[in-house]
């Protein structure tokens, strides 16, 4: 495997931004666990940006099902739900780790422009 010329020299020319920008990829599943740490990792948070500016939907799934899915019907899931908002809330990704820091340096400079909704 040569990885250095898989993941190219852009975030573009990365597999996860062109994988993600393929018409067949019609939304993006990310498995998190109670603290949503894949998303302190800058390539799933990349993959969170890239999904959101391709206008495709974006399901996170926990121990308890889609976060986007869940209904209150109980109070597990009313305390699960709101426990989860709270720990995306902080999520920063200016302190995001990637194991090469070129990789964190392009990534941040590829969302540096990025504005959210919240």
């Amino acid at each position: 495997w040569n990885l250095k010329a898989e993941l190219g020299n852009s975030v573009e020319e990365s597999p996860f931004y062109r994988v993600l920008h393929a018409p067949s990829t019609k939304m993006v599943v990310m498995n998190v666990d109670q603290y949503a740490t894949a998303l302190l990792r800058a390539w799933c948070g990349f993959e969170f940006y890239v999904t959101h500016s391709c206008g495709k939907p974006f399901l996170l799934n926990t121990r308890i099902g889609p976060l986007q899915e869940m209904k209150v019907d109980t109070r597990i899931e009313e305390v699960w739900i709101r426990h989860m908002f709270e720990v995306l809330q902080d999520l920063d990704i200016q302190q995001a780790q990637a194991t090469k820091q070129s990789d964190l340096d392009m990534i941040l400079e590829q969302l540096k422009s990025f504005k959210g909704t919240g």
